[in-house]
């Protein structure tokens, strides 16, 4: 009698597993992508701080003449945007959100001042890439760098 009792008992339990493991899933994906997206907002971050680090002490670099030349300053601009963007091409390789701003003494470098002080910040979004259609997990990341100027 007790293997009889026995049997119905296993044949009963069969399924629990499969029930209880549908059940636990949803709660481990989730405890798998919070921190996958969280570091891939961590990396984009330390990227664009590191882009506008490169982009300051390049333009802080820049000769005193061509930053006091309003036909010249544009270039230093451009050559700065270039560094920062070639910093930031391993982080999505197609188009996205990317603005640089670059200051000197807190004002747009015009070229009709001499600097003491230059900014670069970049600001950008960070898609979700487990739920790309979802704008909810979209975050927008600021970095700045702000350098002494060097030029001479």
């Amino acid at each position: 009698m007790t293997s009889l009792h026995h049997r119905k008992w296993r044949h009963c339990q069969q399924g629990i597993a499969a029930v209880e493991f549908a059940l636990v899933l949803p709660l481990l994906i989730l405890l798998l992508i919070v921190p996958l997206y969280f570091g891939r907002v961590m990396w984009h971050y330390a990227a664009m701080q590191k882009a506008a680090q490169n982009g300051a002490r390049f333009l802080a670099s820049v000769p005193l003449a061509t930053m006091r030349d309003p036909n010249k300053v544009g270039y230093a601009l451009q050559l700065t945007d270039d560094i920062v963007r070639a910093h930031l091409d391993e982080l999505n390789p197609g188009e996205f959100p990317l603005v640089i701003d670059k200051d000197c003494n807190d004002l747009t470098c015009t070229g009709y001042s001499t600097p003491t002080t230059v900014t670069v910040g970049v600001q950008m979004n960070v898609q979700d890439i487990f739920f790309p259609e979802s704008t909810q997990m979209t975050i927008g990341l600021t970095a700045e760098a702000t350098v002494s100027y060097l030029g001479k």
